[in-house]
């Protein structure tokens, strides 16, 4: 990033009322902006599916009278990560490969 860009940036920053205003003129900014940002929004929304079908799993799978997440691990039916994995799987379909998911 040069010193242009960071002044245009400091502009948008500076007259940007909402985040759709500044994200629009990022794009203008630099073309390859907005493919990236894309894909990550697919990824954080998938996330945040896989986040509430787990916990949908969770509870199927743990049927109780309190919510699984208060149970000791020893009285769960389904482990966490089990349920994680599934959701995972449902989620992502055939581009889930659970190699992506480690650090």
């Amino acid at each position: 990033m040069n010193k242009k860009d960071c002044e245009q940036i400091g502009y948008l920053l500076s007259i940007s009322y909402s985040m759709e205003e500044l994200r629009e003129g990022l794009f203008k900014m630099d073309q390859r902006i907005k493919p990236q940002w894309e894909s990550f929004e697919e990824i954080q929304g998938r996330s945040e599916e896989v986040d509430k079908l787990a916990d949908e799993l969770m509870c199927e799978r743990n049927p109780c009278s309190i919510h699984w997440s208060l149970l000791k691990k020893e009285h769960l039916k389904c482990t966490y990560k089990t349920a994680l994995e599934d959701a995972r799987k449902q989620i992502y379909g055939d581009d889930y490969h659970p190699n992506m998911f480690k650090i």
